[in-house]
C-alpha cells in the first residue's frame, strides 16, 4: 500500500513539478513555523520556573523608541524599583541585579578575576530560591559589604576551605571593563 502511495507521488512529482514544488515548499514552511512555535513556547514556560515563586516574579525591561530606531532594553534607571515598590502596592519585594563587569578580587596577596559579577540588592534571596551550599538564605547579603559566591569561584578562592566569615578585598580599580 505504501508502495502504491510512493508511485502516485513520484507520477505527480514528473507531471507536475511546480505543483508539487510549491506543496512540498509550503509544507516544510508549515513544519518549521510550529517547530519554531514551540520551541519559543517552551522555553519562554520554563524561564525561571525552578524558583518557589516563580509565577510572581517579573523582569521589567525598558521600550525605547529614537527617531530611527525602536528597541527592548532589559536595563532600567535604579531608582525604578524602590519608586515602584512604594507606588503600587502589588510590587511585594524587589532585586536589582547591576553588572560590575571584569572584578578583580584579593584575598591576602593573590589577585582572582572574574567576569560575571553582579551588584545586587540583599533581597535577592527573598525573591529567588536558589539552593545554597554552606550559609542560610535568611541571613545572606544582609550584613554590609558582604558577597555570595558561586561554587566555582569560592573553590577557586579559597580551594575547597569554608568561605562563610573569610574576607576578601575588592581593590580600588579592582573593576576592570
Amino acid at each position: 500500500m505504501i508502495r502504491n502511495y510512493l508511485a502516485i507521488a513520484w507520477r505527480t512529482l514528473k507531471r507536475q513539478p511546480g505543483y508539487a514544488a510549491l506543496n512540498i515548499l509550503g509544507l516544510t514552511v508549515g513544519i518549521a513555523s510550529a517547530l519554531f512555535i514551540l520551541l519559543y513556547l517552551a522555553e519562554e514556560t520554563r524561564f525561571d520556573t525552578h524558583h518557589e515563586k516563580a509565577d510572581r516574579i517579573v523582569r521589567v525591561s525598558a521600550e525605547i523608541t529614537e527617531p530611527d530606531d525602536h528597541f527592548y532594553w532589559s536595563t532600567t534607571q535604579v531608582p525604578l524599583a524602590p519608586t515602584l515598590k512604594a507606588e503600587f502596592p502589588e510590587v511585594e519585594e524587589y532585586v536589582r541585579f547591576i553588572p560590575n563587569g571584569r572584578t578583580r578580587l584579593q584575598r591576602g596577596e593573590q589577585y582572582f578575576f572574574d567576569e560575571k559579577v553582579f551588584v545586587t540588592d540583599s533581597t535577592v534571596f527573598n525573591v529567588f530560591s536558589f539552593d545554597l551550599l554552606l550559609g542560610e538564605a535568611a541571613t545572606a547579603l544582609k550584613e554590609p559589604n558582604s558577597i555570595a559566591l558561586c561554587k566555582s569561584l569560592a573553590d577557586r578562592i579559597f580551594g575547597g576551605a569554608n568561605p562563610i566569615g573569610e574576607f576578601l578585598k575588592h581593590p580600588p580599580g579592582g573593576s576592570t571593563k
